[in-house]
C-alpha cells in the first residue's frame, strides 16, 4: 500500500481537512484496527503521544513532497498555540480505503474528526495497552504516562469511544 496515497485519501474522506498531525496519526492507527490493513508497523512512542509508525511518517512526508497534501500552520484562539492543518483539494471517489469500504471508512473518519485530539490520543493509547501489549493494568499505566490528560473523565470517555467503535475486547 502506498502510504502517501492512503494519507491523502483519509484527508479527502474527512472533507479535505484534518487539524493536527497527532489527530491524523491517531485516526490512521484506529482505522488500521477497523480494517484498513495498511500494513504499517506501529509502536508506542511517548514523543509522538501514542501509537506511531515510520510508514505513516514517511507517507506524510511523501504526500507533502509530491503535493498530494498541503500543510499550513494555524493558531488556537485561546492561547495562540500553533498547530498544523493538512488539506487536499484532490476529489476522491474510492470504492475502498485499503481493505475497508470507503463509505464505512468515511463514516469512521468523520466521527473521529469530531473528537478532541486529546480523546483520540487517549483512545489510541488505551487501545495499544489493552490490545497490543495486553497489559492487565493498562488503566494505571495510561494514567501514569498521560497524567492530567487522563483525568476529569477523559480516559473514561476515550474508552467509551473505543467501545462505540467496537475496538475493545469484551473483557476490557
Amino acid at each position: 500500500m502506498k502510504y502517501d496515497e492512503l494519507i491523502r485519501d483519509v484527508i479527502a474522506l474527512a472533507g479535505g481537512r484534518i487539524n493536527t498531525e497527532t489527530r491524523l496519526r491517531m485516526i490512521h492507527y484506529l482505522l488500521d484496527h477497523k480494517g484498513v490493513q495498511s500494513g504499517a508497523l506501529w509502536y508506542y512512542s511517548i514523543r509522538h503521544h501514542g501509537p506511531h509508525s515510520a510508514q505513516f511518517e514517511r507517507g506524510l512526508s511523501e504526500a507533502l513532497l509530491f503535493r498530494a497534501v498541503e500543510e499550513s500552520i494555524g493558531y488556537r484562539p485561546g492561547d495562540g498555540a500553533a498547530y498544523k492543518t493538512f488539506t487536499t483539494s484532490e476529489p476522491r471517489t474510492l470504492p475502498m480505503l485499503g481493505a475497508l469500504a470507503s463509505q464505512d471508512a468515511q463514516a469512521l473518519i468523520l466521527r473521529m474528526k469530531t473528537q478532541s485530539v486529546t480523546l483520540l490520543e487517549l483512545a489510541a493509547s488505551a487501545h495499544w495497552f489493552i490490545v497490543q501489549e495486553q497489559d492487565p493494568s493498562w488503566d494505571t499505566t495510561l494514567r501514569r504516562r498521560k497524567g492530567v490528560l487522563a483525568e476529569n473523565g477523559r480516559l473514561d470517555a476515550a474508552v467509551s469511544f473505543l467501545r462505540d467503535l467496537d475496538l475493545l475486547p469484551a473483557t476490557a
